[in-house]
């Protein structure tokens, strides 16, 4: 929702937002989406120092955010299933 109402300019086209509030909103999901990259790196560099499979915990990460980061630190790989 946030991508499409920075991006798609139909929200401002039928006066929901203005062009100002759609340019926010822009930057908004840019940050969102350099914290997400952040977190998938910590993600990876955790799961490696700890011998395990990084690349599904990364895009978890990369997908779910901050959460899925906090998972990686306090949960060895597996430790999740039931």
């Amino acid at each position: 929702m946030l991508v499409d109402a920075g991006f798609s300019r139909d929200w401002s086209r039928i006066g929901v937002l203005t062009h100002e509030q759609e340019d926010a909103l822009q930057q908004v999901a840019a940050a969102v989406g350099c914290f997400h990259v952040l977190c998938g790196i910590a993600a990876g560099a955790v799961s490696g120092m700890r011998g395990e499979r990084w690349a599904p915990r990364v895009a978890k990460v990369l997908a779910v955010g901050f959460l899925a980061l906090v998972e990686v630190v306090l949960l060895p790989d597996g430790s999740d299933k039931a």
